[in-house]
């Protein structure tokens, strides 16, 4: 294999690894946001209990 060809395909080795870097942080994101949503809707449900005691 020559030099160029390597090269070549380190390249795009990279670009595909940046890719899937990047949609596996926007699907982090997207988790740490539901996370906060469904732990928000938690506390609230607790406080809606508690009053009815």
């Amino acid at each position: 294999m020559k030099k160029e060809d390597k090269i070549k395909k380190c390249k795009r080795i990279l670009k595909q690894v940046e890719k899937e870097l990047a949609e596996f942080r926007d699907k982090k994101k997207w988790f740490e946001r539901e996370r906060e949503t469904y732990i928000k809707n938690l506390k609230s449900e607790i406080k809606k209990l508690e009053k009815k005691k």
